[in-house]
């Protein structure tokens, strides 16, 4: 990828952005795929692509300067958007463990729901990782396999409960 800055007198700054083609593949000059972006004086964004050289540029969006900064900030991977007060004071006792079931658990074999994982300890699953795999958001009918880990998300009391479940405890010890 190759970028080119240019000034465009009255306008603002024009920037280039050449994509190299797949490898061991020619290029010519200005033949690669090209996004352009054109920073106006006044803050204002936009976004042009032409996809090769015998192509037409299409805009393919405008932004403030505002929403740019936002949407450099997502590809960036620094995008954070402010918690309402209300999720977060909802969280704030909130912990997340990770907790593997071994061979010999109660809950090995049995669905989330029949183990009674939510009522009998008030732990919410909000994922399981089985090997390689992760089921995000399982339902009730979701079987538990040894060897699997669960994602658990509740107060340290309901994580405390929750692993004497996993345990196979009185929640006692």
């Amino acid at each position: 990828m190759r970028v080119r800055e240019t000034q465009v007198p009255g306008v603002g700054d024009r920037f280039v952005v050449e994509f190299d083609e797949e490898e061991g593949e020619a290029v010519e000059e200005g033949g690669s795929p090209r996004l352009t972006v054109l920073v106006h004086n006044d803050g204002r964004r936009e976004v042009f692509w032409r996809p090769d050289a015998d192509a037409d540029a299409t805009e393919l969006f405008a932004v403030d300067e505002r929403d740019a900064r936002r949407l450099g900030e997502i590809l960036d991977g620094s995008y954070s958007e402010p918690v309402d007060s209300e999720v977060a004071d909802a969280l704030e006792n909130a912990v997340v463990e990770w907790v593997e079931v071994p061979g010999g658990s109660a809950l090995a074999g049995r669905t989330i729901g029949d183990a009674g994982i939510r009522t009998e300890t008030g732990a919410t699953v909000i994922a399981v990782q089985r090997g390689r795999r992760t089921f995000p958001t399982p339902g009730s009918d979701f079987r538990v396999e040894a060897g699997d880990v669960l994602v658990v998300a509740g107060s340290a009391r309901i994580q405390r409960a929750f692993e004497s479940l996993v345990a196979g405890d009185d929640g006692d010890g």
